[in-house]
């Protein structure tokens, strides 16, 4: 892939994404943005396992973890965040300008992102059996996040052991479902590496909620939310370290246990056009990519109509003050 996506690559993005609500691109990271993100993360990972990364049995039964009304909730901060912390070069790297440039062909010159973060789905090896007992089986489960069983206090990732078939509503339900996800695999998801699975052509559905009524077999997934059943391709992604898979907020997704003995590790940014109702709490998680030379000087000029504007030029770039 060039430094910049080609025309031709764009406008399959486009035209794949209009027409089944999904897109896999293969190689979007440089080799060397890939080696960087993967070695480091991977050593992080393994650092919080040595460490013991989750609680005995005993020490989460004192914690109450065991009830679903336990008040031990685990959130990711955006000043321990890896992707706001030591990761924080992504965000200025090849690999990353070349995700912005795909976006903003999907989304439009004025573009913001929000919520980066690592996602880990951890082998089912180097998960305590008491954990595995409380989401197994999958089906009917709300959510496989393990965060809760962590040891470690500050968390700087997101840890799960599976992941329903869900919509990407369920993670910002105050937003006005005008994002994209965006999933970077920094290891294959080939195998048994955590498979992910979509629903093509689901984007249109309206938002459903958790757990969804449903039946499934190795081709299609059949949803008995309402009084007429619909019926849908169920696909595998088999993507590779380094690719780059999206969708639109309302494509039905999943993520089976990880079986390897490799933990499947993927970095995650959601997208936005700018103005639009993220439902985000702490807005300094979103962060402005791109806009428009129309929005930089409304951006940049007074809001109010009869203020005096006091307009200069400097380096060749309009600067409009009150």
């Amino acid at each position: 892939m060039s430094e910049q996506p080609n025309s031709y690559l764009i406008d399959d993005i486009k035209n794949g994404m209009l027409r089944e609500g999904v897109q896999h691109v293969s190689s979007l990271l440089t080799a060397e943005d890939l080696h960087r993100a993967r070695t480091e993360v991977l050593d992080f990972y393994y650092r919080e396992l040595d460490a013991g990364l989750f609680f005995t049995a005993d020490e989460a039964k004192k914690l109450d973890l065991f009830s679903a009304m336990s008040s031990h909730s685990r959130r990711v901060e955006r000043s321990n965040n890896l992707m706001h912390s030591s990761m924080a070069w992504f965000s200025k790297s090849e690999s990353f300008e070349r995700l912005s440039k795909v976006m903003q062909s999907l989304v439009g010159p004025d573009l913001d992102m929000f919520l980066a973060r690592v996602i880990v789905t951890v082998p089912l090896d180097h998960i305590p059996s008491y954990i595995r007992e409380i989401y197994d089986p999958m089906k009917n489960k709300l959510h496989g996040s393990i965060n809760k069983f962590l040891r470690n206090e500050i968390l700087r990732a997101f840890f799960f052991i599976h992941n329903p078939w869900h919509q990407d509503w369920v993670d910002m339900p105050s937003s006005d479902l005008r994002f994209f996800t965006t999933l970077i695999p920094l290891t294959d998801r080939l195998n048994g590496q955590a498979p992910l699975y979509v629903m093509p052509c689901s984007a249109a559905i309206e938002p459903l909620p958790l757990p969804i009524p449903h039946s499934e077999n190795d081709v299609e997934v059949t949803l008995e939310d309402g009084p007429v059943p619909r019926v849908l391709e169920k696909r595998r992604i088999n993507a590779k370290a380094g690719d780059l898979i999206c969708w639109p907020a309302r494509t039905f997704h999943k993520v089976e246990p990880n079986t390897a003995e490799e933990p499947a590790i993927n970095l995650r940014f959601n997208f936005s056009p700018a103005g639009a109702r993220t439902g985000l709490n702490d807005m300094s998680n979103l962060v402005p990519i791109s806009r428009s030379i129309l929005s930089r000087l409304v951006e940049s000029g007074p809001t109010d109509p009869g203020s005096p504007q006091y307009v200069s030029c400097d380096h060749l770039e309009l600067k409009v003050a009150r």
